[in-house]
């Protein structure tokens, strides 16, 4: 949703933070006085299964 709403916004009217140490990141759209706040998770689940090769379903 971020990188369609950043698209069409200028660049001097919008801004990117991060709030160390987590992955907290916020948008801000200056113009529509507006933010979206979101925490980045490169996964959406955990595994144990980290080799793709070695733990490959077959259907």
């Amino acid at each position: 949703m971020v990188c369609l709403v950043q698209s069409v916004i200028l660049e001097e009217k919008k801004s990117f933070h991060r709030i160390p140490p987590t992955t907290t990141m916020i948008f801000k759209a200056e113009e529509y006085n507006a933010s979206i706040e979101y925490h980045w998770v490169p996964f959406m689940v955990d595994s144990d299964s980290y080799h793709a090769t070695y733990h490959t379903v077959l259907r």
